[in-house]
């Protein structure tokens, strides 16, 4: 298989109990109405981690010390690198910051109708361990 990769990627794993946080994504063209987790690309001469915390602040309203991103696995895709991060401790007040491209956030279980059918596949690659996946 022939890889292009064109951007890389942090996703957030907020989490409460055994609920996870999603936005609805909407009018972007990728993923539309399913939940996903909140993602951001990484900007060109950022490091992985300031540009997660910038994502996490221009999606979510919050803000994240480096320090608080828990590092879970780099899922690697045809056309991106994404790193998961368990989000540890955040200040401010959730809120949805880019209604454009999502019409909802809440804290769903993985069953919930409407999650994109990867996510409970990425967090039980994370539960039993792994840190790297490479989809084919």
């Amino acid at each position: 298989m022939t890889y292009c990769i064109k951007k890389s990627a942090a996703v957030f794993i907020f989490q409460k109990g055994n609920e996870y946080l999603f936005l609805k994504r909407e009018h972007t063209g990728a993923g539309d109405g399913f939940y996903m987790l909140p993602a951001g690309h990484i900007d060109d001469g950022e490091t992985v981690l300031e540009g997660a915390v910038r994502e996490i602040q221009e999606e979510l309203n919050v803000t994240v010390q480096p320090q608080d991103l828990e590092f879970k696995i780099v899922v690697v895709t045809q056309t991106h690198v994404n790193f998961f991060f368990q989000i540890k401790k955040y200040t401010g007040v959730l809120k949805n910051n880019e209604l454009a491209k999502h019409s909802d956030l809440k804290y769903l279980p993985l069953t919930a109708k409407d999650i994109s059918p990867d996510i409970p596949i990425k967090i039980s690659l994370i539960e039993k361990g792994v840190y790297f996946w490479e989809e084919k």
